[in-house]
């Protein structure tokens, strides 16, 4: 929402919709679904500087109008080493307004290729920020931005740079990982950081000869370890998110971390929508049922006004009217069929139609 000198930035919604477009859309938000909870979500808003003076006076105008606001994302993409000193207090700010506050893309970005000095470095700042969301009343909880190194955004978008997650390009625990979990207070029985299949120092990129060709078990709570973990999954079309809380029950405090997970995959062809916006319907769905055409009218024949004559229509002529009366053609569905008057036969002629009302 805001350039780094804390003016808004020129988006299709600014230009629309002036400086109101927030708070319309948090309204818009909680009339669409009153129990979701609603957070504003920034990058480089972690420390105190005037981005996050913007967001301050922000929420804090929301705020006092009454606008539906549960909370502040802080993305959390940092350089390695470079943790705001200011976290802490920042974070407090919101949280006395009465606000959730939760850190919402964590990672920790080095200069490749990584070695000891910088995952051991990496490592300590994992452990910063989980301790400082511990230390404030009202951080929700920390997400990582995807799951492993390989799935990390980093170095598509800072060429050179990368290993910003916790597991490996294989997906295994780095020491940012061992660091973030003894954060969090809980005894486990966590692999040490130099057996590891993280980078080394070395030229060679192959794993150290006295690493066993058995996967590293991920660590787990031992016997009468005070930590709990529950998962919750919400899958859409194109991925899906999972929210990890690990609970440490052996103190008071509570951390939830999570991953988005975006395969590269297109929907089922079944998932996408028409231009409508209706569902594309599958094989055996069952079809709501098509407005029927009304049955063709059947014709009852010709109607004579009270005081004309009747004459008949013949074959190949329209029916014509008479010097000072019309003549009516009567049609109706077969199932509603019509009371009508027969025509008295004229004087002097017998033969009788076929249709209603004898000719004369």
């Amino acid at each position: 929402m805001f350039n780094e000198d804390g003016s808004y930035r020129n988006s299709a919604f600014y230009r629309a919709m002036g400086t109101g477009f927030v708070a319309d859309a948090l309204r818009t938000a909680r009339a669409a679904d009153p129990g979701v909870k609603l957070y504003l979500n920034d990058y480089n808003t972690e420390g105190l500087n005037a981005k996050s003076d913007a967001m301050y006076n922000l929420a804090k105008s929301l705020k006092a109008q009454g606008v539906p606001l549960d909370g502040i994302g802080f993305q959390g993409h940092f350089i390695l080493g470079q943790i705001p000193s200011s976290l802490k207090a920042n974070l407090e700010r919101f949280t006395a307004l009465g606000l959730e506050v939760a850190i919402t893309e964590l990672d920790v970005r080095m200069q490749l290729p990584a070695d000891s000095a910088k995952l051991a470095q990496q490592g300590r700042d994992f452990a910063s920020v989980t301790n400082t969301c511990l230390a404030v009343k009202g951080c929700a909880g920390i997400s990582q931005w995807a799951v492993g190194d390989p799935d990390s955004w980093v170095p598509g978008t800072f060429p050179g740079e990368g290993a910003a997650t916790l597991y490996d390009n294989n997906y295994q625990p780095k020491p940012a990982y061992t660091a973030t979990v003894n954060a969090l207070g809980a005894a486990t029985s966590s692999p040490s950081p130099s057996n590891s299949p993280s980078p080394s120092p070395s030229p060679s990129s192959s794993p150290s000869p006295s690493s066993s060709p058995s996967p590293t078990p991920t660590p787990t709570p031992t016997g009468g370890a005070g930590c709990k973990v529950t998962s919750e999954i919400n899958a859409w079309n194109t991925g899906l998110t999972e929210n990890l809380t690990v609970t440490n029950t052996g103190g008071h405090h509570r951390q939830r971390l999570g991953a988005v997970l975006r395969p590269a995959r297109r929907p089922d062809r079944h998932q996408q929508l028409e231009r409508d916006g209706q569902p594309r319907r599958r094989p055996g769905d069952r079809q709501e049922p098509r407005l029927q055409r009304h049955h063709r009218p059947r014709r009852l024949g010709l109607l004579r006004l009270p005081g004309h004559p009747l004459r008949e229509r013949r074959p190949g002529r329209p029916v014509q009217p008479q010097r000072h009366g019309l003549h009516h053609r009567l049609t109706a569905p077969q199932r509603h069929r019509p009371t009508l008057r027969p025509v008295a036969p004229a004087v002097g002629r017998s033969h009788c139609s076929h249709r209603i009302g004898c000719r004369a």
